[in-house]
């Protein structure tokens, strides 16, 4: 595993804007970084693969633990939910993605931090703008994405013609992530309607849209968590399917780290985590259930505390025991391993001047030799 500079492509923001990519430079920083790529041999891709594979195998086995033991106020999970999940999951309803987020450097095994597996972004920007650079740079090489084949596939499980896209606001990196999927599902042969969430309408029997259309299938980029409570009710007694599904709420929550590493001590791929920081050795890091985007994070390593504000301040939290990600002069490398319908599918590369992975850590391209 290399970190190296190179040429970024002249017309290179005219490029990824061909794409629908429209939020690669924010006021002057630039989000989109192809001055420099990581490079890997086959044997640290498929080390990845492997890992990412086992994990979501150990989170599957996760998910069916709590629904069995209905321990679902350790995450903090209101028990108007409690049914939703136990239905979606009894109800075999899939997941279409999500994406971890691992330390490695090429050496130790990849350390699962993290799981984005509700509402997981920089989709677009791992699948088409990082295929799309890797074919114009002329680089002599192969890389760990097939996200994009695999979203087209998976939308020929769902039984149904149209699909309904939600989400908050018209931010930009919500309106090309849902354009995107858009296209992927148009590819498969389905039709798409975006739609924002207060046009999500309940007539007293259905979810309708705000022309009275019937919402059969909703893929949502609202986390499950930011629900009312009357939306699981109303979604348990009709057929409305959404995506990502409602199980997800149970590996979307960073609790779910502790319950790992409660059911698989000493996993090369986890690490120690408790909800409580004295149960732990040495240094740890402090996490928001319900974080996101590095906000709210503690991070203690040697003499050194770094802390990053934000707005998940105010719930409950985990301890993680510490394990910086690789230094690289100074830069920080996080990989993003996605997952598409349970498996592997790529990677991306968020890198930062600081341990910790925010919402504005640069994206890098990666390629393997």
């Amino acid at each position: 595993m290399e970190r190296i500079r190179i040429n970024p492509r002249p017309d290179w923001k005219a490029q990824v804007e061909s794409l629908g990519f429209t939020h690669h430079t924010y006021d002057d920083f630039i989000f989109w970084d192809e001055s420099t790529c990581y490079v890997f041999r086959a044997h640290e891709i498929e080390e990845i693969q492997r890992a990412t594979n086992e994990i979501e195998s150990l989170c599957m086995e996760l998910v069916d633990f709590v629904i069995r033991k209905r321990c679902y106020h350790r995450l903090n999970i209101p028990e108007s939910a409690w049914p939703l999940i136990e239905h979606s999951w009894r109800n075999d309803e899939h997941p279409v993605y999500g994406r971890f987020d691992l330390s490695y450097d090429g050496i130790h095994p990849p350390k699962l931090l993290e799981y984005n597996a509700d509402t997981p972004l920089c989709l677009l920007e791992a699948s088409l703008v990082q295929k799309q650079w890797l074919e114009q740079v002329g680089i002599s090489g192969h890389q760990m994405n097939s996200i994009h084949e695999r979203l087209v596939s998976i939308w020929g499980r769902l039984e149904g013609s149209k699909i309904h896209l939600t989400c908050r606001n018209n931010a930009p990196w919500l309106m090309y992530t849902m354009n995107y999927i858009g296209k992927t599902m148009n590819q498969a042969g389905y039709s798409y309607k975006h739609i924002f969430v207060q046009d999500v309408l309940w007539d007293g029997k259905k979810y309708i849209d705000q022309d009275h259309e019937e919402i059969e299938i909703l893929f949502k980029l609202t986390p499950w968590e930011w629900m009312l409570d009357e939306v699981y009710d109303r979604l348990l007694k009709n057929k409305t399917r959404v995506i990502e599904p409602a199980w997800k709420m149970i590996l979307s929550n960073k609790g779910m780290l502790v319950l790992l590493w409660e059911l698989f001590p000493g996993h090369p791929n986890l690490l120690p985590a408790y909800f409580e920081p004295k149960n732990l050795v040495g240094d740890y890091v402090k996490k928001p259930l319900l974080g996101r985007e590095g906000a709210n994070i503690t991070l203690n390593y040697g003499e050194n505390t770094l802390s990053t504000d934000g707005n998940y301040g105010g719930g409950a939290y985990i301890y993680q025991q510490t394990h910086l990600l690789p230094n690289f002069d100074n830069y920080f490398p996080v990989i993003g391993s996605w997952l598409i319908g349970g498996e592997s599918a790529g990677l991306i590369i968020r890198e930062d001047n600081s341990p910790i992975t925010r919402a504005i850590s640069r994206l890098i391209p990666h390629y393997y030799l």
